[in-house]
């Protein structure tokens, strides 16, 4: 029995030697039915790719691949990523933390007809905008520069820009820094505080920890 993808229908690719055969009409026309077809296929593809690694990091299943740094399983999605899809990884990890902070809110099938700026200017919007079907309908339609002005004056949410930085890591570095970032998300569950899912969430909250120890630590030196 012949198993079929969740998304073979994404993946279908035209044939190309049969298009070359064609007569011009058919052919120009059908060319341009393949270029309208993937019109929308960024938001489609970052939305589904995002839905895809939430499952995937929901159930742990990057425990199934093996790291060879340490002949152990990948103790997380973001190492796996990096070893298994090492061309996309960092847009992969893009669209994880998106799809993770709108799911609640902004169901798969309107993501996937959002553009990409938009979904990220939702990232910094509360809960309950984000769940008003005009706003929804606004992130499909607008421009980011429209929308993020409707989110500011419309709905008084104060967009906040993100800063990217990139890091590299030796293997052994890394391993050492995963260590420290895990240690952080349990030890914060531990004393009651929110899961940290995302590296962000845990370099932040460390942080705003050893921030506080050293300031205690100066003022007592210092009085």
């Amino acid at each position: 029995m012949t198993q079929l993808s969740p998304i073979s229908h994404l993946m279908r690719e035209p044939d190309w030697a049969a298009l070359n055969l064609q007569t011009p009409y058919q052919c120009a026309h059908n060319i341009h039915g393949i270029l309208e077809s993937l019109e929308g296929a960024e938001k489609v593809v970052y939305a589904i790719r995002g839905e895809a690694l939430r499952i995937f990091d929901d159930r742990q299943l990057y425990e199934q691949f093996n790291d060879p740094a340490t002949n152990l399983p990948c103790t997380c999605t973001f190492r796996f990523l990096q070893i298994y899809l090492p061309g996309s990884y960092r847009y992969c990890e893009d669209a994880l933390r998106n799809r993770q902070q709108l799911h609640d809110s902004i169901p798969l099938d309107v993501a996937a007809k959002i553009k990409r700026v938009n979904l990220k200017l939702l990232e910094g919007v509360s809960d309950g905008v984000r769940k008003l079907p005009s706003v929804q309908q606004d992130a499909v339609d607008m421009s980011e520069k429209d929308f993020a002005a409707e989110l500011s004056t419309e709905h008084h949410q104060h967009i906040k820009p993100r800063i990217r930085r990139v890091l590299n890591f030796t293997p052994e570095q890394f391993a050492d820094v995963e260590e420290c970032l895990e240690s952080v998300a349990e030890q914060n569950m531990i004393f009651g505080g929110e899961q940290l899912k995302t590296w962000e969430d845990r370099i932040w909250a460390l942080s705003v920890s050893w921030n506080q120890d050293h300031q205690k630590e100066v003022a007592e030196v210092l009085f």
